[in-house]
């Protein structure tokens, strides 16, 4: 787990300037309810950092959306490709 949590880390110190940045690039966050690794109040957040197309789309799930929603996840990646097409 230290391995995985020192990549997320690195990021901001690689390259600090662009911490607070936001991304114009079309987006679309899935998150899962029961998802015990990211915590609701970070998900509100992250529109804040995205001055594109936002859509964030919530599943009942855990971490693990493809595993145990695929059906549901394909949908949405689908539908935000048609959008952007």
């Amino acid at each position: 787990m230290t391995y995985s949590l020192n990549w997320y880390r690195a990021m901001l110190i690689v390259n600090p300037r662009r911490a607070g940045r936001t991304v114009s690039t079309p987006t679309t966050h899935v998150w899962s309810t029961r998802d015990n690794a990211l915590v609701r109040k970070g998900v509100e957040l992250t529109a804040g950092y995205v001055s594109g197309p936002y859509r964030l789309e919530i599943l009942d799930a855990t971490h693990w959306i493809p595993e145990e929603c695929l059906p549901e996840l394909a949908a949405i990646i689908a539908a935000r490709i048609e959008a952007t097409a």
